[in-house]
């Protein structure tokens, strides 16, 4: 988990399990082709634990959806997340090989949405 949720330098093993078991079932409805909105997972969480949260369903949501392939754009993920966008260094604009534009990845990288 990242150091950037408001615990400290790491979450309680509680909000690290809640975490885990959100982002399987979000998984699960992926690999079942329901096409899951992480929206709808954020509400299962304390407020200040959905930031991890978000970056972790975002980081499987972007995996399944290039698998289609789908090239999610930044401007997209602000338009559904901007009361989040200040809690994301993490996502960081890529190029989509299918389409050669901007799009959404998640890294490392100290870039904000």
């Amino acid at each position: 988990m990242s150091s950037t949720l408001p615990y400290g330098d790491w979450p309680p093993a509680s909000v690290v399990q809640k975490i885990d078991s959100i982002c399987d079932r979000f998984e699960a409805e992926w690999q079942a082709r329901i096409g899951p909105r992480a929206e709808d997972y954020l509400a299962q969480i304390a407020e200040r634990a959905r930031p991890e949260l978000l970056r972790q369903l975002l980081r499987v949501e972007l995996y399944y959806r290039r698998t289609e392939p789908e090239c999610p754009t930044p401007e997209e993920y602000e338009q559904r997340f901007p009361q989040h966008s200040h809690h994301s260094p993490s996502l960081r604009r890529g190029e989509c090989p299918w389409i050669g534009r901007d799009v959404i990845s998640i890294g490392s990288s100290e870039s904000s949405l």
